[in-house]
């Protein structure tokens, strides 16, 4: 709770917190050192016991937010087949070079290029 209090969507708390190097899980350590960015004063190693359902020894955003997760999935193959890649996805949409996008610009160029996702949960 405190992750969506801090960032307001698991998916920024996500990629901000738990999984800065991208690696599409969390362990141990990142785990810790996640708890105290947000300043998590409860039991750590509960938390982590509660969040890693499948005991596998780290955490997915799927452990976090399924829905969260999905969607990223989605895009991500809607992106491959579409671009190559996601990175060239983000490269094509966006059109003034800046390296960065509104929501309103995301979502204006996903229904241009007939993303049929959530574009806002993104």
């Amino acid at each position: 709770r405190m992750l969506l209090a801090k960032y307001g969507h698991y998916l920024k708390g996500w990629c901000h917190a738990m999984d800065k190097d991208s690696s599409n899980s969390c362990n141990w350590h990142e785990f810790v050192a996640a708890c105290k960015q947000i300043k998590f004063m409860g039991d750590v190693a509960g938390a982590w016991l509660a969040l890693d359902e499948d005991v596998s020894g780290s955490i997915t955003l799927e452990e976090i937010d399924p829905e969260a997760c999905r969607s990223l999935m989605v895009f991500k193959r809607w992106a491959m087949e579409e671009f190559g890649s996601v990175r060239s996805a983000f490269k094509t949409i966006d059109t003034d070079g800046s390296n960065d996008l509104t929501l309103k610009q995301f979502r204006i160029a996903m229904r241009e290029y007939g993303f049929q996702g959530d574009a806002t949960i993104l």
